[in-house]
């Protein structure tokens, strides 16, 4: 849970204390995002794809443009894409020739607020018009990646910033937390220790983002909360991690699941 939810939602008001509360009411987030799930019959090895990690940008200005794209209702294909092809990192979730494919582009919270107290369940019918106009636009873009996706998709669905409160509880369906600006990082942001007693942070929003901050952080809470060094949390006995390239189910231990490649 984010600060924002952790302070203003899951602690009564009265068990917050009025410095932490202010704190959060000037608290700026992260851009938002829409992510597109597909799954597709594609030859990735026709197409020269593998189990990277594929970023797309128009032109050289593209990634400042995409944080700010203008009217939702203007935009017909988007300046900055993300996509991989989780099939190809985990070969044993494929199914015959079909791919799942996962695409994402920033977009602000601003554009989907209007949509914020609406039914999850029951959105009206201009947010349906405006998430089916932003997915085609979506599609539209992969295809600069993929040429001929549109016609191999066999299954697609779309979150947008209000999915992320759905699905996440994230604050202004950011992805990053709070916005990663000096005024809001260590001393002056969220550090994992916390005013309440035995109530500790970690995540996106304490000592940085993504997938290796929000774990470090986690870590850092861990060290602090056992009142430990770091050396001996990661010296626990544990398995022993191994690497394998995901693409050769050949050399996968004997633990691992493998499904046969489909015949081409």
């Amino acid at each position: 849970a984010d600060p924002g939810v952790t302070f203003g939602t899951l602690l009564d008001p009265s068990d917050v204390p009025t410095k932490t509360r202010r704190k959060v009411d000037k608290l700026r987030w992260s851009v938002s995002d829409l992510s597109l799930f597909l799954a597709a019959d594609i030859d990735t090895e026709a197409l020269g794809l593998d189990s990277g990690n594929y970023w797309y940008l128009k032109d050289a200005g593209s990634l400042e443009r995409a944080f700010d794209p203008g009217p939702l209702e203007d935009i017909d294909e988007f300046e900055a894409l993300f996509l991989s092809i989780t099939s190809l990192k985990d070969p044993t979730k494929r199914k015959g020739n079909t791919h799942t494919l996962e695409v994402f582009s920033f977009l602000p919270w601003e554009g989907f607020e209007r949509w914020a107290s609406t039914d999850p369940d029951e959105r009206p019918e201009d947010y349906r018009r405006i998430k089916a106009s932003l997915q085609a636009a979506m599609l539209r873009t992969a295809e600069r990646i993929i040429p001929g996706l549109s016609e191999a998709v066999v299954f697609q669905d779309m979150g947008t910033p209000v999915t992320n409160v759905r699905y996440c509880e994230s604050t202004r369906g950011s992805i990053y937390g709070s916005e990663k600006t000096l005024s809001q990082m260590g001393p002056l942001g969220f550090l994992p220790k916390t005013p309440i007693k035995d109530l500790w942070l970690c995540g996106a929003s304490t000592l940085s983002h993504g997938v290796a901050g929000a774990t470090m952080s986690g870590l850092v809470a861990a060290t602090q909360a056992l009142d430990i060094p770091m050396k001996e949390l990661l010296n626990r006995q544990g398995p022993s991690l191994r690497t394998v390239p995901c693409d050769r189910p050949e050399a996968w231990p004997d633990a691992v699941p493998q499904r046969p490649r489909p015949e081409t």
